[in-house]
């Protein structure tokens, strides 16, 4: 029975409601060479996915990398465009399969085109991979130099540490030398000072007889001096109640003239506390009841109230030419 122009648009219509009966008029009208090579696109198609997933496992064996090594980025940042290319042969893979699903006599042409990229693919994978693992040797290579360095920058920083220790102690030392030295300067100067007033003191001793012209005396830690004194000194009520300030044995020298006697203090510079030691080992020794004089011989006041005091204290002087009038009439005595 012949059809008709109805049945055939029947039938057309059914074939596009009908995916099944779509299907199977395909394979009736698809030749068996056709249908192999439908096959082999769906195996090709399996191979690109497969590919696909290893690519995709490769990207992130090169996004950890990347993590754990900076230095590295230049060469995944050339990773990243060869995927890149990849994926667009990828895209273009696609486009081609789509293009052979619509002309399916450009398939042969398609396939081969397709089988040469997946070999380029598959190389472009395996050298990949052996980039992976010569950046993983590196990778592990800059770990150890790394572990290294930070031993040497521990020994380092405990040399560091040593270092300064040392020169804390060396510069504690230092300063307990210069407090040292200090000290053994003001000692010698001191003791420079002192020796030189001793030697000031005897020189005075010595000029003594010609300083007062007459009589006798001398330092108080001479006994026949320490005798006169101390005679005078039984004399008083409180003598033990007296102070350094008021001992007139503590005086630098003595002299008298009978009953007329002078206390001094002697120092090569004159100062308040020697006036004031001077009144008032004078005062001492004029409450025994006899004539005396406190008096201080020096080369230089060691500033002007020093006169200032003596005056207001009937203290008598000779500090270098300075002659104070009481001084002078002691001297008169002896003519």
């Amino acid at each position: 029975m012949a059809l008709t122009l109805s049945d055939v648009q029947t039938l057309l219509h059914l074939v596009e409601e009908q995916p099944s009966l779509r299907m199977q008029f395909r394979w009736l009208l698809v030749t068996d060479e056709m249908q192999a090579l439908s096959v082999q696109v769906d195996q090709l198609t399996r191979a690109v996915g497969q590919l696909a997933q290893a690519q995709q496992r490769t990207e992130e064996r090169v996004e950890q990398l990347a993590q754990a090594q900076q230095r590295t980025e230049e060469r995944l940042e050339q990773l990243a465009q060869a995927q890149q290319r990849t994926e667009e042969r990828l895209e273009q893979l696609a486009q081609a399969q789509q293009r052979t699903e619509e002309r399916v006599e450009q398939l042969a042409q398609a396939q081969r085109r397709t089988e040469e990229r997946v070999e380029q693919l598959a190389e472009a994978q395996r050298r990949t991979e052996e980039r992976l693992e010569r950046l993983e040797a590196t990778v592990q290579a800059l770990a150890e130099a790394q572990r290294r360095t930070e031993e040497r920058l521990e020994r380092l920083e405990a040399t560091v540490q040593a270092l300064a220790e040392a020169q804390r102690r060396t510069e504690a030392s230092l300063k307990e030398l210069t407090v040292e030295m200090r000290r053994l300067a003001d000692w010698q100067r001191g003791e420079t000072g002192l020796r030189e007033g001793e030697r000031y003191e005897r020189l005075i001793l010595k000029r003594a007889p010609l300083l007062f012209m007459a009589g006798e005396g001398g330092f108080t830690d001479q006994p026949f001096v320490q005798q006169r004194i101390s005679r005078l000194l039984k004399l008083l009520p409180d003598m033990s109640t007296l102070t350094d300030d008021e001992n007139p044995l503590l005086a630098d020298l003595v002299w008298w003239r009978e009953d007329q006697f002078v206390v001094v203090e002697i120092s090569r510079q004159i100062d308040n506390y020697d006036v004031v030691r001077a009144a008032r080992r004078a005062e001492t020794l004029r409450r025994t009841g006899v004539q005396v004089i406190g008096m201080v011989i020096g080369e230089e006041w060691a500033g002007p109230e020093g006169r200032e005091q003596a005056e207001a204290r009937a203290v008598q002087w000779k500090v270098g030419s300075d002659l104070s009038e009481g001084f002078l009439a002691f001297r008169r005595l002896a003519a």
